[in-house]
């Protein structure tokens, strides 16, 4: 039997804004919120004409 792993996802601004948000993320596609709360406003973001997306 193979090894069925999960995987932690953390914040974009963890090293940056030592933000404790993150999730786990199961091989079934179930996804436990360990931590909700991010202690940094949200990114904001701009499309551009050719529908990507750029951080400001």
């Amino acid at each position: 039997m193979g090894r069925q792993s999960s995987g932690l996802r953390y914040c974009s601004q963890r090293q940056a804004a030592t933000c404790p948000a993150r999730i786990r993320l199961h091989h079934t596609g179930g996804l436990d919120v360990i931590e909700s709360a991010h202690n940094h406003p949200p990114p904001k973001y701009v499309k551009t004409s050719t529908g990507h997306y750029v951080k400001c």
